[in-house]
């Protein structure tokens, strides 16, 4: 079920304001498989909502901390993500919506080029509109590809030097180990 509905009903221009937390356990539900939870705070979606004729317009913000491996040392780290939320929502019997629809026409390759101005429209039927999807969307594109504890994180660390020395040498291996011993 929907956590995050807009309704529809006696819409007009001037619009309607939707401002509701984002429990950690939505977090956990819309993140799951992706490598990233929630840091245990509840995030924030703040949007605002109109109309324009049969069109939807929808911009707010989507704001969650979630918690993420560190890319050198793999040790969690907390990411504050803060999203612009900025959709124009068509009627589902309106033709621009086809890209959405996946029915892709005029594709080149059988893949599809859509403009600025298609990636930020989708579709909507009847008079709620759920935008999970929106919000999960919105936060992972912000989840930094490289994301680190520290500027200076050296890594991985290698085992203490004690510790090293009883590490067993994969067989397969030892001829190497061999060439380096005879070039010191």
């Amino acid at each position: 079920m929907a956590k995050f509905l807009l309704d529809l009903q006696d819409l007009d221009a001037a619009g309607k304001h939707l401002r509701e937390a984002i429990p950690p356990t939505w977090l956990r539900g819309a993140l799951e498989g992706c490598g990233i939870a929630p840091a245990g705070e509840e995030g924030l979606v703040d949007v605002h909502y109109s109309r324009s004729g049969t069109d939807l317009i929808l911009r707010g913000k989507v704001k969650a901390t979630v918690e993420v491996s560190c890319a050198r040392c793999t040790v969690p780290v907390h990411v504050l993500l803060e999203a612009e939320l900025s959709l124009m929502l068509v009627p589902a019997s309106d033709p621009r919506g086809d890209f959405a629809r996946g029915r892709r026409g005029g594709s080149k390759g059988g893949e599809y080029e859509f403009s600025g101005a298609e990636a930020d429209m989708d579709v909507y039927e009847g008079d709620e509109v759920a935008l999970d999807p929106f919000v999960r969307e919105a936060l992972l594109l912000e989840v930094p590809p490289f994301p680190l504890c520290s500027e200076d994180c050296r890594g991985i660390a290698p085992p203490p030097q004690e510790e090293r020395s009883k590490i067993e040498v994969d067989p397969r291996l030892a001829p190497l180990l061999k060439l380096k011993k005879q070039g010191n």
